[in-house]
């Protein structure tokens, strides 16, 4: 689904809720999304763009973990971010 698409299933109803996922249904939603998406652009923002930013978040937030245990830093609000 385009952006335009889903403008226009949603412009009629703007009291809408979107529909309640788990967080395993949320990022595969985005990603099936995303990947639609970003097919329209070239080698340097194409999906697998996408995934290097991810794999270098996964990094990052792996490193952080390990260096403060302590942190409530999620790993699905970071992978969504990504």
């Amino acid at each position: 689904m385009n952006q335009d698409q889903s403008d226009q299933m949603y412009a009629h109803d703007t009291h809408r809720s979107p529909p309640i996922c788990t967080g395993i249904d949320l990022v595969r939603l985005v990603e099936t999304y995303v990947k639609q998406y970003m097919s329209q652009y070239d080698a340097s923002h194409d999906y697998e763009h996408i995934e290097r930013v991810m794999a270098l978040a996964w990094h990052i937030w792996s490193a952080e973990m390990k260096a403060r245990p302590e942190s409530n830093c999620e790993w699905l609000l970071v992978h969504l971010a990504s």
